[in-house]
């Protein structure tokens, strides 16, 4: 009786396949029939009938032999197929955008469940830790959160080209697009990974199912690693999946029509790329120790209870005095004053001559006054040549040209103005205007003035970029298995989480701590510093606001805490990702040196000693 129920059973299954795939066969045939006949209303309305017949068939079928393992696969492949189809549908109905979407989505679901797939067969080995892998994945596949944040994933990144305004730029769609599909890509993960992460092991703890593995010939080194290798492989396809998903996104932005040909030229020359910046060369020693010396002499004569006597060895000045003062010399080597010229030397640029495409120059002017309607007005030379913008007769720059102060400004510069030793120079004036003198102009020391050429692809790029999130996966997969190791699932949830968005937002937060109150600056020993630092703190208690005392107390205390963290600010490639900046191999070597490598061995070892010292399963003879 057995054999013949197993028989009927499987002549039923049988049976509903082949309805299912003569519905679909006939179905697509007769849809791509009536299409052809121009007949799209036809067309549409077959693809919707037998679409819902196909969705109903194969509910029933699946719900009816769930238990058959290629029953689900091919239920899971033919609902991606059905999902297909509606994208077809959309394009009869004359709704491309919402086909793209819908076929963006199927793709990178498919993706994702082959790419998960291969992972499965690729822990198939015995060893324990292989073994553990494997489960996890299975286990991340069941579990609702995982699946939350992949499906969010999935339906946000095709999504994202099709809601950003068409009436911008193409280059800022493109560098818009780029920025929110990587900000959803990383938070998502970091997101799903946090909580894979913590609810694996509390839930085996809670449950008490991890008694099952260690006790048996598991060690608990082995359980941690193996979860945490389950996590990581899992992440590298989902990186892999979505780091496709955008650079065929963007390629498609990349093919739509540009307002103008300076807005086609920033796409392929500024967005597209991957270039390098160069900045002024530096000052020279001797130069520099001139200023110096010239400086301090000035400054003794104003102040020499805090610059020393008139005649004094410098050596004699603190340390903290001498830093400032260098840097104060720097940064007015940035600045001009009132028909004040300069000439900055950018070396190093015969890549840039070589490979012969244009390069940007960006400054971002500062009036240290007012100015009317906040325009300033420079003369610009490039290799002695004055420089002629676009659209602007020559004639009407000679008396220079007017920019907005506080915004960067990006000058194309032809590559034939570097010369032989890959050198250019660039020479700015403050002008004398008809209305008369303006303010002295800074440019900001690093990104306010600097020259970018192209020295790779956008494509290896984004996969350098691709590579540092994946990273940051990494620490976090440790991250989440560490506290879950000894607390409970909402607590190390809590911990995690506060970790994870201090470090996120860590250059931010630095910023906001050097602001809240006044630590020694410069270059100096570390006693020196510190004994800089007790004397400020016994200054502010002693004053008329010791509050400013606690200030110094919070800020040493956050910046512990901070230091005590990686910093992901630091390692974020979607700014230069989105700018076109380059991404170095050393950035990505370094991120994979202290997140892959340090502060996840770090806080692994951490969990290792607290969980070793557990005791969640005893084996009784």
């Amino acid at each position: 009786m057995l054999t013949n129920k197993n028989s009927d059973g499987k002549s039923d299954w049988i049976k509903w396949l082949i309805v299912f795939v003569c519905t679909m066969a006939g179905t697509s045939g007769l849809a791509y029939l009536l299409s052809l006949q121009d007949i799209r209303v036809g067309a549409a309305g077959v693809s919707i009938a037998g679409g819902i017949f196909a969705v109903y068939w194969l509910v029933k079928g699946l719900v009816k032999w769930r238990h058959i393992g290629w029953v689900k696969n091919v239920s899971v492949v033919a609902i991606a197929s059905l999902l297909a189809c509606s994208a077809f549908i959309f394009n009869l109905m004359d709704l491309e955008n919402a086909g793209k979407v819908v076929f963006g989505v199927y793709a990178m679901g498919v993706s994702m469940y082959v790419g998960i797939q291969l992972v499965r067969w690729l822990l198939s080995a015995g060893h324990p830790v292989i073994a553990i892998a494997r489960t996890l994945v299975d286990e991340a596949i069941r579990m609702k959160v995982p699946l939350i944040f992949i499906v969010v994933l999935v339906l946000l990144v095709p999504i994202l080209p099709f809601v950003i305004d068409t009436k911008d730029l193409l280059k800022y769609r493109i560098s818009t697009f780029i920025t929110a599909s990587m900000f959803v890509t990383s938070v998502s993960l970091s997101l799903m990974t946090l909580f894979l992460a913590v609810q694996t092991i509390t839930s085996e703890i809670q449950h008490r199912q991890i008694y099952l593995s260690l006790t048996k010939s598991v060690s608990r080194v082995q359980y941690l690693l193996g979860k945490w290798l389950g996590i990581v492989m899992l992440n590298a396809v989902l990186i892999v999946v979505c780091g496709i998903a955008i650079y065929s996104f963007t390629m498609f932005l990349s093919k739509q029509d540009a307002r103008d040909l300076a807005d086609r030229a920033a796409v392929d020359q500024q967005i597209l790329v991957a270039r390098q910046a160069t900045h002024p060369k530096p000052l020279d020693k001797m130069e520099l120790a001139s200023l110096f010396k010239q400086r301090i002499q000035k400054l003794r004569l104003q102040d020499p209870d805090v610059y020393g006597q008139p005649g004094s060895d410098i050596m004699d000045m603190p340390e903290e005095v001498m830093a400032r003062v260098q840097q104060e010399i720097v940064e007015q080597w940035f600045s001009l004053s009132s028909r004040e010229e300069q000439t900055y030397l950018f070396t190093g640029l015969l890549p840039a001559k070589e490979y012969g495409q244009t390069l940007q120059m960006r400054l971002y002017p500062k009036a240290l006054g007012s100015t009317p309607d906040r325009m300033v007005t420079l003369q610009i030379k490039i290799a002695g040549l004055p420089y002629q913008f676009d659209n602007i007769d020559l004639k009407y720059q000679m008396n220079g040209v007017k920019l907005a102060e506080d915004t960067y400004h990006v000058l194309d510069v032809s590559p034939d103005m570097i010369d032989d030793l890959g050198q250019m120079e660039v020479t700015i004036k403050n002008p004398v205007l008809r209305t008369g003198e303006q303010p002295t102009i800074n440019f900001k020391k690093g990104d306010g003035l600097e020259i970018y050429y192209r020295v790779g692809s956008f494509e290896s790029n984004l996969a350098k970029s691709m590579v540092m999130v994946w990273l940051r996966l990494v620490f976090l997969a440790m991250l989440g298995l560490a506290m879950g190791s000894f607390l409970g699932f909402p607590t190390a949830c809590l911990g995690a989480l506060l970790i994870y968005f201090a470090a996120s937002g860590s250059e931010f937060l630095f910023e906001s701590l050097d602001n809240y109150a006044a630590f020694p600056k410069g270059e100096m020993s570390w006693g020196a510093w510190v004994m800089s630092l007790i004397n400020i703190m016994i200054a502010k208690f002693q004053s008329d606001k010791p509050e400013d005392g606690v200030k110094i107390l919070i800020r040493l205390v956050g910046s512990t805490f901070m230091n005590l963290i990686p910093r992901f600010g630091y390692y974020s490639p979607t700014v230069q990702l989105s700018e076109g900046h380059v991404i170095r191999g050393k950035e990505v070597g370094d991120a994979a040196l202290w997140l892959g490598v340090v502060w996840t061995f770090v806080v692994g070892f951490i969990a290792y000693l607290i969980f070793r010292g557990r005791e969640l399963a005893r084996v009784t003879v």
